[in-house]
């Protein structure tokens, strides 16, 4: 049985319509046209129920069957759109993936020292190579060469050919990020003021007295063509026996056998040195120079000397020196008078 809802509208159309056909044969009746009565009745009966059958098929939104009906319809050709395209994050997240794998195995072949594997282990804590590097770690600490200190003053071996031993901190200083003290080359003490004529081996005139292998620029023309800082005259010798001044052949060797880059150790900027084959550390503070009464570029370039003329100037007021900045590592020259930073290093075949 179908039941067949009529709203108000619906409603007061039909009632509209039979009062109009009441009307009209109330109208007929009277003039008694009776066959024109029933021909009329007979077409209004017709045209309502033609009314009532098609509305909901012409005014749909009206109809809330039909509207329930369409709604899982839309939802399932929604659905199958959805399924039918293409899904573009998935490529992205293999090509994330290929990626993600690819710097782990970068980063694993780099765990031939011991930062390299801590490195990766703090990088990569639920990694593949975790294992590995967690034994590979292990047997690094266990060969790694040990520090230890002589007469009082630490010392890291860096694993370097000759055997040298690095001071961990600058003459003067106490910790490796400290300054430290600041001498004029072959001077043992330090000073207010930094200049030719307060340097120990010149006259005042830049005629020196000591260090010299050219005539012209030394007092009453003596040479005595000494190249390299005797023990007197070597700062670094206040730690006692052993201790010296690196000279141009053994910073040469450190620059060989580690890597360098400019960092920050306790709120300090300097150039951490990381050796190549035991994965020890040395590091630099960036801690200036000293010339007339002022401390310039402290904290942005770091000046070191070696225990070397520089004999390929003109003139030999100049020595060699080790200079770093936050980009650059190199061998300089700089003038004696200056009061720049000393390293200190002793061999460890020495007792």
């Amino acid at each position: 049985m179908v039941i067949i809802k009529i709203d108000a509208l619906l409603f007061w159309t039909i009632l509209s319509g039979l009062g109009g056909a009441v009307t009209f044969l109330s109208f007929i009746a009277q003039n008694k046209q009776r066959k024109k009565l029933w021909i009329a009745l007979g077409v209004i009966v017709v045209l309502v129920l033609l009314l009532v059958l098609l509305w909901p098929k012409l005014h749909p939104e009206d109809n809330p069957k039909i509207q329930q009906e369409q709604v899982p319809l839309e939802q399932t050709q929604t659905q199958q759109v959805a399924q039918n395209q293409p899904q573009p994050q998935q490529p992205v997240q293999q090509q994330d993936g290929a990626e993600a794998k690819r710097k782990e195995d970068e980063d694993y072949r780099k765990c031939t020292t011991i930062s390299g594997c801590e490195n990766y282990l703090k990088a990569y804590p639920k990694g593949k190579y975790v294992d590995e590097v967690r034994a590979k770690k292990a047997e690094l600490e266990k060969n790694a060469p040990k520090s230890g200190s002589h007469n009082g003053h630490e010392y890291v071996d860096l694993g370097l050919p000759s055997g040298m031993l690095w001071a961990t901190c600058n003459v003067g200083a106490s910790k490796p990020e400290d300054y430290g003290s600041y001498f004029a080359w072959g001077e043992t003490s330090t000073k207010d003021v930094y200049n030719w004529d307060t340097y120990k081996y010149a006259n005042g005139n830049c005629k020196l007295t000591k260090y010299c292998n050219k005539s012209d620029y030394s007092d009453n023309g003596f040479t005595d063509n000494l190249t390299t800082l005797q023990g007197r005259d070597d700062p670094a010798t206040s730690w006692g026996s052993g201790w010296h001044t690196p000279s141009e052949t053994q910073w040469d060797e450190l620059l060989a056998n580690t890597t360098n880059q400019w960092t920050t150790k306790n709120g300090v900027q300097g150039r951490l040195f990381t050796s190549k084959k035991n994965g020890q550390t040395l590091f630099l503070p960036a801690a200036g120079y000293r010339h007339g009464s002022s401390l310039s570029f402290a904290g942005s370039s770091g000046y070191y000397w070696l225990g070397s003329l520089y004999t390929d100037a003109f003139y030999p007021g100049y020595a060699w020196l080790l200079y770093f900045g936050s980009d650059n590592c190199v061998m300089n020259c700089g003038g004696r008078d200056y009061g720049l930073s000393v390293r200190a290093v002793r061999s460890s075949a020495q007792n």
